[in-house]
């Protein structure tokens, strides 16, 4: 008698685990991908012997009348009806070997294909709970509140109201001028490096010739990565305002000295402080040239004005009367980027329209997308000239993911649901419409989960079923469209702001359009690869978040948040943008010349730019 191979064992094992817990094989292969794959069924066997006995115990604690034991409880469990043969069994074992979990799974019983969503019993019996692949189930609570809704299209928060609503088919020239905004020529990092200090010259270049490695940065890397900003920074404030030397703020001084440094709340060399950034224990990190890296205390009582969180780059003025803490004075406003110069506007700026919406797409009881599907009724109704549809397609926060009630993969739910509706947006419009999408960190169907990212290769569209004519781009991204240079943000930095940010009389009073404000000069990202730095100050800069939506100017720069287009419970936000010529600006705004200033020619006149939220 031959001994049975190794096959032959696993599907018996496998056959017992489910004979024992009464699972079926379907539910057995979602307990195996819920495990590292290496890991071995008589391990996966332990974990869930563990969890039976676990159950049991509690249960055994809460029964008002006779203990179950184990024993009783298996015996109910191998009464259950077991879903699976050894057919089952052993297909769901060649699908372990072969790896193929992305497959669909079916049943021993039936090849219908298993819903969008995982329940105790028929779908039909849960109502609330539906899959969007099942017409005629009852809409879900949340889905009819969002369709009684009696503020659809209203504007909230308008830009520059005087400037009229501009209509795609008033535009003369239709076709856009689009342009991805890259580094002046052939510019290196260490070119933007070359008017640093002098010393270190050996480090800069190491640092100019790394470029950036997703998940795979080491520590010491991102220390370089924020002493490269301080000391680049440190240049630019020497330069803009005329500094023979900068301080070294660790040190004590009699008389007013000025230091460049990053905010931080916590202090290394005295444990016992907190590291909540307050009034009171606000630090400043020094470069390793300027101080050696280290930190000290910021007493902020004497400055008139200022708005700090952790990370931001600061320019102090103050003493430091004892080397215990340095009194600061005022903060300088650091040095902004110029806005694109005249060559780079070529061959001028011309007027266009442009809708802005950010994801989730869909309420937090279901997959239907029924926002989606009204946003995309919306804009094939009356057609923009460009569309910013920014992620999460397929968030990793929504509840039914985050609660394992979903049964398909990410990527069939963005196959089967947002495919067809991107199909109907990208029919719908005319040719000369640019449609793009945009990643978030919170994408499942991106295969990199954190910011920065890159844009979906044409392998994973092509998979994904995304239609041609729309455009993936990165994560943040920077673009011109008809001379007018747009940065897109897609990531939760304002919630951190606003949650963490100390001020006292800010420049610019309203809180949130202020965080965005900070994201915008701080260059939205610190990274030593050149292609990520902020190139030039952005005309329309826009940044989605969960807290209130807004539309502001400031400083030449129209700041956007669309917020979500849904709120869980109902429906969100989206941003209209139109972007008209001078001509029209100056008839319609009595102080527009005056406005605009000299510069006209050089620095974007932010106030030809009519930004509106409106209500989904």
């Amino acid at each position: 008698m031959t001994a049975p191979t190794a096959a032959e064992l696993t599907k018996h094992e496998a056959q017992s685990i489910c004979q024992t817990f009464g699972q079926s094989a379907s539910e057995l292969f979602f307990r195996w991908q819920s495990v590292p794959t290496r890991e071995r069924l008589l391990e996966l066997r332990h974990t869930m012997q563990r969890d039976h006995d676990r159950r049991a115990a509690t249960q055994r604690h809460s029964a008002a009348g006779s203990p179950a034991t184990p024993g009783n409880r298996i015996s109910r469990n191998r009464n259950r009806t077991a879903h699976y043969d050894m057919s089952s069994v052993g297909g769901l074992m060649q699908d372990m070997v072969n790896g193929s979990q992305r497959s669909v799974m079916t049943t021993p019983q039936s090849t219908k294909r298993v819903g969008l969503l995982r329940g105790n019993g028929s779908t039909a019996k849960r109502p609330g709970v539906f899959s969007p692949m099942s017409p005629g189930i009852e809409a879900s609570p949340m889905a009819a509140r969002f369709r009684d809704r009696t503020n659809a299209g209203e504007s909230v928060n308008i830009v520059n109201p005087e400037l009229p609503v501009l209509k795609m088919d008033a535009i003369a020239n239709k076709q856009l001028n689009i342009e991805a905004i890259e580094p002046d020529s052939a510019k290196t990092t260490a070119d933007y490096d070359s008017d640093l200090d002098e010393g270190g010259e050996e480090e800069d270049q190491k640092l100019s010739k790394q470029r950036m490695r997703y998940m795979f940065e080491k520590p010491g890397t991102r220390s370089d990565v924020l002493n490269r900003r301080i000391e680049r920074m440190a240049s630019a404030v020497k330069k803009d305002y005329k500094i023979d030397a900068l301080a070294n703020p660790t040190y004590a001084h009699q008389d007013l000295v000025t230091s460049v440094g990053r905010i931080v709340g916590f202090n290394p060399d005295d444990p016992a402080a907190s590291a909540h950034l307050a009034n009171d224990t606000v630090y400043l990190e020094t470069s390793r040239r300027l101080g050696n890296g280290r930190r000290v205390q910021l007493d902020v009582s004497s400055a008139a004005s200022f708005s700090l969180f952790p990370g931001q780059i600061v320019a102090a003025e103050g003493k430091n009367l004892d080397g215990s803490a340095f009194a600061v004075s005022q903060f300088h406003p650091l040095p902004l980027q110029s806005h694109l110069s005249v060559d780079r506007r070529e061959p001028g700026i011309s007027p266009f329209t442009a809708i802005v919406a950010s994801g989730p797409f869909t309420l937090s009881d279901n997959f239907d997308y029924e926002p989606l599907a009204v946003l995309i009724d919306c804009i094939v109704k009356d057609p923009p000239s460009a569309v910013f549809l920014l992620g999460p397609f397929v968030s990793e926060a929504h509840p039914l993911i985050k609660g394992g009630m979903v049964d398909m993969l990410p990527e069939q739910i963005f196959a089967s649901q947002i495919v067809p509706l991107l199909k109907t947006l990208r029919d719908g419009l005319p040719a000369e419409t640019a449609v793009f999408l945009a990643p978030s960190p919170d994408e499942m169907c991106h295969p990199f989960a954190s910011y920065p990212q890159p844009p979906l290769n044409r392998d994973m569209m092509a998979r994904l079923g995304v239609p041609s004519g729309i455009q993936f781009l990165d994560n943040p991204a920077q673009l011109t469209i008809n001379g007018v240079s747009i940065a897109v943000a897609n990531t939760e930095t304002l919630a951190f702001f606003n949650s963490s940010e100390v001020s006292r009389m800010p420049d610019l009073i309203e809180r949130l359009p202020r965080m965005a404000w900070h994201m915008n000069y701080a260059g939205i990202l610190a990274s030593h690869d050149v292609k990520l730095h902020m190139h030039v100050m952005p005309d329309i800069f826009i940044t989605p978040s969960k807290l209130r939506h807004f539309a502001h100017l400031h400083k030449n720069v129209v700041l956007v948040n669309p917020g979500y287009s849904t709120l869980g419970q109902g429906g969100g936000t989206y941003a209209k943008i139109y972007v008209h010529d001078k001509a029209v600006a100056a008839a319609h705004m009595a102080q527009a010349d005056s406005l605009m200033g000299n510069n006209a020619d050089e620095v974007f006149p932010a106030h030809c730019i009519r930004a509106e939220i409106v209500r989904l």
